[in-house]
């Protein structure tokens, strides 16, 4: 196997200060496996939830969807597939708190010789930079 591989990470977006969108894509001469070229497509919207009574707990919701295209699906371990995600973030004291419900259309029965790796999931996060 070849875990290792590079990908180009284009992307442009515009905050209209009501919400925040992001297209971009990403692309592989040769993939995660020896499974040649590869491409993902995406978008990215993030919406801030005005909640007067929480001045300093403003949550935004965050949403994304993505198409991924393998040249070489059987060396991958499955068929191209959509994948999207939806979730709700704040800013606590600094600290980026999220939760997020993120999944494919592959299902058990498309991902990886039947394993739940692709299967949906929550993700609950706490980041802070510096």
């Amino acid at each position: 196997t070849n875990y290792d591989y590079f990908e180009i990470n284009p992307s442009v977006g515009y905050d209209f200060g009501w919400a925040s969108f992001t297209v971009g894509f990403n692309v592989s001469p040769d993939y995660f496996g020896k499974s040649g070229v590869a491409f993902y497509l995406y978008g990215q919207a993030s919406v801030p939830i005005p909640i007067k009574a929480l001045k300093d707990f403003s949550p935004t919701l965050n949403l994304s969807i993505g198409q991924q295209w393998i040249d070489k699906n059987a060396a991958f371990g499955t068929p191209d597939y959509l994948t999207w995600s939806v979730g709700l973030s704040v800013n606590i004291k600094g600290f980026d708190v999220s939760i997020s419900y993120v999944d494919t259309d592959l299902g058990k029965n498309g991902c990886f010789g039947g394993s739940d790796l692709c299967g949906a999931a929550a993700l609950f996060t706490v980041s802070r930079s510096f």
